[in-house]
């Protein structure tokens, strides 16, 4: 009987949560010690140098603070068994099957793919076309007034993105009036003329 009464006394206090009651107890007595402390009056000449309790407080909570962050943090990590899971295979007796090939062969062959050398890769880097650039070039070219195809405006070397910046400044030179566009048919090769001032 006694041991049965110790039991469900034991399950009494658990339900009853007895160890955060009484930090709650605690904390409520700090803060109305710091909220007497407040309304006292201060004593001019004190030779008993104590902590500020106010600080203590701060001091606690920040602390309680970075440990609940970092067990935040931990609860985020993978945990085995809860997020992860070991992997138990077990693959038995495998017998090794080395007919047809040798393994010094293998050894070989990979060891010549590793010393070939890195194939080398050539880039051909162009060179920018500015359209400021292209503008002036079809300027000196034209300042004679003569007709010129839009092919005699190109520079090979500078491929599709010249051939682009060409056609661009020839449609800036012409909304400036610099230059007629002159075309014979659809099928007729673009040409231009500079206007004469």
């Amino acid at each position: 009987p006694i041991a049965a009464q110790y039991l469900s006394y034991m399950d009494a206090m658990k339900s009853l949560n007895i160890e955060l009651t009484a930090d709650y107890m605690v904390m409520a007595a700090l803060l109305a010690d710091l909220k007497s402390r407040l309304l006292l009056p201060k004593a001019t000449s004190s030779m008993v140098i104590e902590k500020d309790p106010k600080q203590q407080l701060i001091d606690r909570l920040e602390t309680y603070l970075r440990v609940k962050q970092a067990a935040e943090r931990m609860g985020q990590l993978p945990i085995l068994e809860r997020d992860t899971f070991p992997a138990h295979v077990s693959l038995g007796q495998v017998a090794q099957n080395n007919e047809g090939y040798d393994i010094g062969l293998l050894r070989d062959a990979l060891f010549c793919v590793f010393n070939r050398p890195e194939p080398i890769i050539h880039q051909i880097q162009q060179e920018p076309v500015l359209l400021e650039e292209r503008i002036a070039f079809i300027e000196y070219k034209l300042r004679s007034g003569e007709v010129l195809h839009f092919d005699a405006l190109l520079k090979p070397s500078q491929g599709r993105m010249g051939m682009v910046v060409t056609f661009m400044a020839i449609l800036e030179l012409t909304r400036q009036q610099k230059v007629n566009i002159i075309a014979t048919g659809i099928e007729a090769p673009l040409a231009v003329q500079g206007v004469r001032a």
